[in-house]
């Protein structure tokens, strides 16, 4: 820096721009002492997400074509329902007769034009065209005014993994292309903790929840605050003309004015977030100060839960009829039908399982995804159950004076042995763990830690986290119920297995109010001595709220310790009470 410094100086600049950055990626915030995620840890939790719901769709398509089926069975005369229909409605979704493959494929435009199926790639794309001008999208086609704020028309073509090809057109709103904001563009997204306060709530009184979903959400919103024209593209042309039945559009007519929000743009999702909120709040639903993606109010006098996640929403309430009312409310709000997905199973990446007598919250898709790219690895059986990371202090010390290597080339030897990225498996932890399985936050920020440089028994532990997350795959967070749902179906109740350390709880009629508890060690880690903080806070007979931190500063004493723990503990509670009030 003092370099920089001076060579401005010499060079009689009079502004300097400097970028501070470590050159280290550290696994726990050296700050908040929280884990840390990065980008291609984050993209290989994408790929495991992307393929489930790829699997869910052609779940869905299969039973689909089931019910076709049997709805047209021995009726020789009755024609299933895939033929094109004419303009100027969308052509129907475009399948591959590919066979489903393990990983989604992006192209671009010039690689699909070399394909033999660049013409079902092409019908897509007059699909997306069909479904903007049905919400209203653009104008007719007119001359770019003069200084106006003009993006490209930016096609992204996915092969999904189950074989489904997507053509979806956003436009180009990076800040190098020109783009022009002028509105806010930060958007609220769902907080875990209070999606888990939901799934509680529900339990808890005795509520059944419906999942919805709406397609092309952010054209539903208004445009972005400066006036927003996209250049034409060859494909609209074609469009234009084949498919809509108009005149060839003239040279001068190359520009199309945005009416609606559209993905790409910076400003799209808080539009969208500001006119779904608007919706719900004329409905009479009130958001919580804390959470603005939980809402609560009455419908027709029924007490109503709504929780939405972008465009995906979950709607709970004791009669499932007065739930897919307010969908339908909301349904005649939009251009395009809001999808009812029926009982939920599955919401914002997470399995969730709805019965009689409690509602149930796993990751078992997602880690099934995970154990599967790693099954080599997981080779001994086990016979009694695991624990995430053994405690003793002798193991402890082990990991945190191990010798690890010095060079990249011993880094390199080293992960070829092992057979696997410790980086990534990290990164695949966090997932599980910020969701719905505590019991693997403090092993998971242990380790992290090592993330820079692991030695060989970092790998071995990780690999213990993995055999244990194998072997408790369907585990998860209860929320039970006061009084079972008879609508609901019957599912086993868990068994407490013997290996089970377990707790008894004295405090009276704790199951249906918040409560919870907080400890911390005192700077046992050898290397940095900072204490770990350990809050769970339960509602429902389930934990709601949980955190496993290393605490800011360094302890001089145990009761300094246990004292800034209970500190994070109180915000935890003031923010839940929050939400519950």
């Amino acid at each position: 820096m003092e370099y920089a410094v001076k060579q401005v100086r010499q060079r009689n600049m009079i502004k300097i721009k400097l970028i501070v950055a470590t050159d280290k990626s550290y696994g726990v915030h050296p700050i908040e002492g929280i884990m840390q995620i990065y980008f291609d840890q984050m993209n290989v939790i994408a790929k495991h997400l992307e393929e489930i719901a790829e699997d869910r769709r052609e779940e869905a398509n299969q039973a689909t074509l089931r019910a076709v089926y049997e709805t047209t069975a021995g009726d020789p005369t009755s024609q299933l329902p895939f033929e094109d229909p004419p303009p100027p409605q969308p052509p129907p979704a475009i399948m591959s007769d590919v066979p489903g493959e393990e990983v989604a494929e992006s192209f671009t435009k010039k690689q699909l034009l070399k394909r033999d199926d660049w013409s079902d790639w092409e019908m897509g794309q007059f699909k997306q065209l069909y479904m903007y001008w049905n919400q209203g999208m653009f104008s007719n086609p007119l001359p770019l005014p003069k200084n106006s704020n003009a993006l490209r028309m930016l096609w992204r073509f996915n092969l999904k993994a189950c074989g489904t090809k997507k053509s979806r057109m956003v436009c180009n709103g990076s800040p190098k292309q020109g783009a022009v904001t002028l509105g806010h563009t930060y958007a609220n997204a769902l907080d875990a903790a209070s999606e888990r306060l939901f799934w509680a709530i529900v339990a808890n009184e005795g509520l059944i929840a419906i999942g919805a979903d709406v397609s092309n959400a952010f054209a539903e919103a208004p445009a972005p605050k400066a006036p927003l024209f996209l250049y034409i593209d060859d494909t609209f042309r074609e469009w234009w003309v084949r498919h809509r039945g108009k005149e060839t559009i003239p040279p001068e007519g190359n520009a199309v004015r945005v009416h609606n929000a559209i993905q790409g743009h910076p400003e799209s999702p808080r539009l969208w977030e500001t006119h779904i909120n608007k919706i719900l709040q004329d409905l009479g639903l009130t958001p919580t100060t804390h959470e603005p993606c939980l809402y609560s109010g009455q419908i027709q006098g029924n007490r109503v839960l709504f929780l939405r996640q972008v465009d995906d929403f979950a709607v709970a309430a004791k009669d499932r009829q007065c739930a897919e009312q307010l969908i339908d409310a909301i349904n005649n709000k939009m251009r395009i039908q809001v999808k009812h997905l029926g009982i939920i199973d599955r919401f914002n990446k997470m399995d969730i399982q709805q019965t009689r007598h409690y509602v149930k919250l796993t990751c078992t898709k997602y880690l099934q995804k995970v154990i599967k790219n790693h099954r080599d690895l997981l080779t001994n059986p086990i016979n009694i159950l695991p624990v995430p990371l053994h405690a003793d202090s002798t193991f402890i010390k082990q990991l945190e004076q191990a010798p690890v290597p010095n060079t990249t080339t011993e880094k390199l030897q080293l992960k070829q042995k092992m057979g696997f990225n410790y980086r990534q498996i990290i990164g695949e932890l966090i997932f599980p763990m910020m969701k719905c399985r505590p019991e693997i936050a403090a092993a998971a920020i242990k380790l992290s830690q090592y993330m820079e440089n692991p030695a060989e028994i970092h790998y071995k532990a990780t690999l213990g986290i993995l055999e244990f997350l194998s072997t408790t795959i369907d585990d998860g967070i209860y929320y039970w119920r006061r009084e079972p749902c008879m609508d609901l179906p019957e599912r086993p109740l868990p068994v407490v297995h013997q290996d089970n350390y377990y707790f008894e709880d004295n405090t009276p009629n704790t199951d249906h109010h918040l409560y919870g508890y907080v400890d911390s060690d005192w700077g046992t880690d050898s290397v940095h001595r900072k204490s770990i903080t350990g809050v769970v806070l339960f509602f429902a007979g389930g934990a709601v709220g949980y955190r496993c931190k290393y605490q800011d500063v360094i302890a001089h004493s145990s009761t300094e310790a246990k004292f800034t723990a209970a500190c994070n503990a109180g915000k935890m509670i003031l923010f839940f009470r929050s939400l519950l009030e």
